[in-house]
């Protein structure tokens, strides 16, 4: 649904003489998907976002169990710089020809991510391959560090239609590797061979201490040693020189 605005006037080159309010996009089954907040954008843009969503995305949903109801809007016009550097060039926000979205909401309640790792990869791709066929820019993890957490589209115009189309989809870092966890008969091993110390260590001992004479140490209550572990020279107290 859209609403014409006046002609968007700002500092520089900022602004639009097509803008629109895009406040919702009607289904083929005349259901809304809500924009949110509602989005500020050039008539072109505002129609191949409807088109996206409407011929894309709301049929992907559908497979997910329930049917799309909400576009998070992340940023639409705005007059600034690239990633809002003081003095890069002009942003395509500041020319209503762009919009940053983050997520989806569908009718049960659930959110989908665009750049959430635990978010299905299969689905995420072909979030991917759809703006890509249709946005001159796509942007998103992997770009340049400033669209981690959400995927800018936009429609600016190049020399022979070049597109732009980075965004990783991602998965999440596989679980650190734990052999002692997860294999049980190292795990067994190590359990044995533990096992196997104290015995000597306790052999040891009672083998000394029935061989050594009565006033030694061996024969005082709290003393342990072992064959295997000798007291360390540095706990001797020096003697004293004459």
């Amino acid at each position: 649904m859209f609403q014409p605005l006046p002609t968007l006037v700002g500092p520089g080159e900022c602004g639009a003489v097509d803008a629109v309010h895009l406040d919702a996009v009607i289904l083929p089954d005349q259901s809304r998907v809500v924009v949110t907040p509602a989005g500020v954008l050039r008539c072109p843009m505002a129609e191949e976002l409807a088109r996206w969503v409407r011929d894309d995305v709301a049929p992907t949903a559908t497979k997910l169990g329930s049917p799309l109801r909400v576009l998070d809007n992340f940023d639409s016009y705005e007059c600034r710089g690239r990633n809002r550097v003081r003095g890069a060039t002009l942003s395509e926000h500041g020319r209503a020809d762009a919009i940053d979205v983050r997520l989806f909401k569908l009718a049960d309640g659930r959110a989908f991510t665009l750049t959430d790792m635990t978010v299905d990869k299969a689905w995420r791709e072909t979030m991917k391959a759809t703006a890509c066929a249709r946005f001159s820019t796509v942007l998103g993890p992997g770009s340049d560090g400033n669209h981690e957490e959400h995927i800018h589209l936009d429609l600016a115009e190049r020399r022979n239609n070049y597109k732009l189309c980075e965004w990783d989809v991602r998965v999440p870092p596989p679980p650190p590797e734990n052999p002692i966890a997860t294999d049980p008969l190292q795990l067994n091993w190590i359990m044995v061979q533990a096992t196997a110390s104290t015995c000597r260590d306790r052999t040891s001992r009672a083998i000394r201490r029935a061989f050594a004479p009565r006033n030694s140490v061996l024969h005082r209550p709290g003393v342990k040693t072992s064959f295997s572990e000798p007291a360390s020279p540095y706990s001797r107290r020096p003697q004293a020189r004459s």
